[in-house]
């Protein structure tokens, strides 16, 4: 067989697309929020509006409220629950239970929200890709638009005009906050497992991630 061919084939084999894939979104996410992209735990991606409010509500929770479900940091002597405080509930019960264990984790909650905000449309790119090759798109069209829909999400540009230091506060204000927009992962891993069953089982065995 012509070793060009057999190139071409190899590089149009599931894995491979996606490595690439991949590795374009590590290094535009890397170019697109710059220093703050390997310094999570040490940068706030807002300081106004509803952006410092969920980091409060989120940071706080984690160190001093006396429960999981009452926020303390507001509504004082009654508090509030704190899921309507927009404050990463699931995420901050998460390493609250884990501070007990391992009480200096709640100094890295930053860092952990961070990288969720930054890193996890990642996980967005991939299961976009393998729900793509689930209807039988080629690999690369599948790459293409993968990569296409994962940079359409409006919280990228949130988070990045909330950085711009040269924009006027109240201008930042109005773009930053509704992190929540950035968990979209979760829809498209729950298209992928509703249309495969088992995402990483069958269809990952069908298309040579899984030996």
């Amino acid at each position: 067989m012509n070793p060009l061919l057999k190139l071409g084939d190899k590089l149009k084999s599931d894995r491979t697309v996606l490595f690439l894939v991949l590795l374009i979104g590590v290094a535009f996410i890397s170019f697109y929020y710059g220093e703050i992209a390997f310094h999570l735990n040490d940068k706030l991606t807002s300081v106004h509006g509803d952006g410092i409010k969920n980091y409060y509500t989120y940071a706080y929770h984690i160190k001093h409220s006396a429960s999981f479900h009452t926020f303390d940091g507001m509504l004082h002597p009654y508090g509030d629950l704190h899921i309507f405080t927009d404050g990463h509930t699931f995420l901050a019960w998460i390493i609250k239970a884990l501070a007990h264990w391992f009480p200096s984790i709640s100094n890295y909650s930053i860092g952990f929200l961070n990288f969720f905000l930054i890193w996890t449309p990642l996980l967005t790119l991939g299961a976009l890709y393998l729900l793509l090759r689930s209807f039988k798109q080629d690999p690369f069209v599948s790459a293409i638009f993968a990569l296409g829909i994962m940079l359409m999400a409006p919280q990228f540009d949130r988070l990045w005009l909330a950085l711009v230091t040269a924009l006027p506060s109240d201008f930042k204000a109005a773009f930053s906050g509704l992190h929540q927009f950035f968990y979209t992962h979760f829809v498209f891993h729950t298209s992928l497992l509703g249309r495969n069953g088992d995402p990483l089982g069958g269809f990952a065995r069908n298309h040579q991630f899984l030996p």
